[in-house]
């Protein structure tokens, strides 16, 4: 038997961060040796993490090395700084919030201005001093690094051009064109400067791979279009069965601002009757913006909406599992190739999928590719569309969900199978590396 081929990874989010990002490098961690390669994990011991999720540390497969280091965290300071608690969790949407105080400003302009590629380089140094050592040690043939945040990208180039190991460069977000950072205090020398650095990790890595088709374009700046590798669901989370439920169960997982907020749909929960209101019940498991609550109490249906809160990760699975309808939310703002992760596990659990965004996107022909639901716009009158799924589970309380074959295409096991297929092509194009 062919001895392992050993890859270093490296990765900012892993357990106990909760979250999409780990999701995917987790599974490829999981799966990778079925195809020939040992995976060592480099990642942060103290990262400050939008979630977490120390139920995912049962993920990671026996016997891999995880290596975790310091780091000097941005966030950790701007917490300190701006009086807020150690625990409480940093998000995007903190920076760019509407009205915020002097020192939020502050802060503000210091990340988007003096820390590039993002708020996550203080743990080159860091870094680079572990993976410089655990090369020496394991003589690693290939490096593979998952973004955000791109400063681990940075990290990796710095690794590949010292030691000549050849890289592979995951993208799960875009980086300059990311919508998030539109209309954010950001001075032109510091938007060219990170996008040099975006240019330079794109021209110089040995393979590209990216989520979706509008990812593809948008990295597509040195004439070198990444391969497609998408996120998908591991089949080992969906082995329970649906039970019926005594209430037509809506179930919406993740986060929820207020780009994404579907008037729409509370507007149909409003103009059911009152028979109908009192067959159903609406559960949110996630951080979700408190101008949601007020617009259900605005259309007198709080009381059909339970917020639980983030929940582990193996909960959220069993959550989409026994709902009767899945509801998936895309910013209004146009986010081109945006794909949540959490589509293709509602894809997976089998239950009707309502999508509302641009019904041009990638999340939308997805759902239509594998028949999982409908996808409408924000401006769609959803009523008739929610009566009728309602009907339905009057009718049939006892299904249970139909897996379309394409879904299968998904699963995480395969799609790592891509990944060393890439891992392979990347090898027999450089020759192989002895470390």
């Amino acid at each position: 038997m062919e001895p392992m081929k050993k890859v270093l990874i490296l990765t900012y989010y892993w357990p106990p961060a909760g979250g999409p990002g780990v999701q995917r490098v987790i599974k490829f961690v999981k799966y990778l040796p079925d195809f020939g390669y040992q995976p060592i994990v480099l990642t942060v011991s103290k990262g400050e993490y939008p979630a977490i999720d120390h139920s995912l540390e049962a993920e990671v497969p026996a016997g891999v090395r995880v290596v975790r280091t310091g780091t000097f965290e941005f966030f950790a300071l701007f917490k300190r700084l701006t009086g807020r608690k150690k625990e409480e969790r940093i998000t995007t949407t903190i920076l760019k919030a509407d009205n915020p105080g002097w020192k939020d400003r502050i802060f503000r302009w210091i990340r988007y201005n003096l820390f590039y590629p993002d708020a996550r380089i203080g743990w080159r140094w860091y870094a680079l001093r572990a993976a410089r050592k655990i090369i020496r040690e394991e003589k690693p043939v290939l490096l593979f690094c998952t973004s955000p945040p791109h400063s681990a990208q940075w990290i990796t180039r710095s690794l590949h051009r010292k030691t000549g190991i050849p890289w592979i460069a995951d993208f799960r977000d875009p980086w300059t064109d990311a919508y998030w950072l539109r209309d954010l205090p950001k001075y032109p020398w510091a938007y060219r400067r990170n996008l040099a650095m975006e240019r330079a990790v794109l021209a110089e890595a040995n393979a590209l791979i990216t989520v979706s088709e509008g990812y593809q374009e948008l990295l597509h700046k040195t004439g070198r279009r990444p391969q497609l590798i998408r996120n998908g669901f591991d089949a080992a989370d969906f082995t329970r069965r649906k039970s019926p439920n005594p209430t037509f169960r809506i179930v919406y997982t993740g986060s929820l601002s207020q780009i994404q907020m579907p008037t729409n749909f509370l507007d149909a929960l409003a103009g059911l009757s009152h028979e109908e209101q009192r067959m159903v019940q609406f559960d949110l498991y996630g951080a979700i913006d408190p101008q949601f609550f007020r617009e259900a109490e605005e259309r007198g249906i709080a009381d059909l909406i339970k917020a639980h809160g983030y929940i582990p990760h193996d909960q959220v699975v069993n959550e989409m599992i026994q709902a009767d309808l899945l509801l998936l939310l895309t910013p209004r703002t146009p986010s081109v190739g945006m794909t949540p992760l959490k589509l293709y596990e509602y894809l997976a659990s089998g239950a009707f999928i309502l999508g509302i965004g641009d019904t041009t996107s990638d999340p939308a022909r997805i759902l239509a590719r594998c028949e999982g639901g409908q996808y409408v716009s924000y401006d769609t009158n959803v009523l008739p569309l929610l009566r009728h799924r309602i009907e339905v589970w009057q009718q049939h309380p006892d299904a249970q969900p139909d897996i379309h074959p394409g879904v299968r295409l998904l699963e995480r096991r395969e799609l790592t199978r891509q990944l060393a297929g890439v891992f392979d092509q990347v090898l027999a194009k450089e020759g192989g590396h002895n470390g």
